[in-house]
């Protein structure tokens, strides 16, 4: 079900690629730390689970790269799908705070162990500027942007009726340079960020052997 409705998000972001913006930047560092909670999701629910995530986004625009260790305990049940979504814009309620949206998959985190029957564990992934490329749908730099304004969360979901869908506990990317973060992005262009991503997982899962 999950990647079904990936698949028609993935039609309706596409539309928003040409409108994509330009940025610049120069190259830096910056660093996040994520508490993963039940309360964070939209949604909250009562889960008792909890996880961190620290981690960086280095470089700049057109060359970077976002890295996570991810931490979780207690879930209800063992981890099926883990995930950073991007917080969709609301047309409804243009003024909802990215913390109070959903959104599409952007990208599935590496090494997970999901579907190993684990309900608590450690892992470490990156996701880089070349994997977004490599999907050849936009520049970098909107998914650079996108993160720089908050746009992105990370969401753990165990295999529960309630919790497998929705996911059962998140945690936004928000990074402690806030004084760095450009103004947000515009809602077509935070789509374009999600069309990209979504491309990037249907790449890497024709490639698989």
């Amino acid at each position: 079900m999950i990647s079904k409705m990936n698949s028609m998000a993935a039609v309706g972001l596409a539309a928003a690629l040409s409108l994509a913006p330009s940025i610049s930047a120069n190259a830096a560092t910056f660093t996040y730390s994520s508490s993963l909670s039940g309360q964070n999701e939209v949604p909250p629910n009562a889960s008792t689970a909890t996880g961190l995530v620290t981690g960086a986004l280095s470089g700049d625009p057109t060359n970077w790269q976002f890295s996570y260790d991810v931490s979780f305990d207690g879930l209800s049940a063992e981890l099926i799908l883990a995930h950073i979504h991007l917080a969709a814009p609301d047309p409804a309620n243009p003024n909802l705070p990215a913390t109070q949206r959903t959104g599409p998959v952007v990208h599935d985190l590496n090494n997970a162990p999901v579907n190993q029957g684990v309900t608590s564990g450690m892992f470490s992934g990156v996701w880089t500027s070349v994997d977004v490329m490599q999907a050849g749908m936009v520049d970098p730099a909107t998914v650079y942007q996108s993160f720089l304004a908050g746009q992105y969360y990370f969401n753990l979901h165990s295999d529960t009726p309630e919790f497998a869908a929705p996911g059962e506990i998140r945690g936004q990317i928000e990074f402690e340079q806030a004084a760095a973060v450009p103004e947000p992005m515009t809602g077509a262009a935070m789509l374009a960020a999600g069309a990209i991503a979504v491309a990037t997982t249907r790449q890497k899962q024709r490639s698989a052997p």
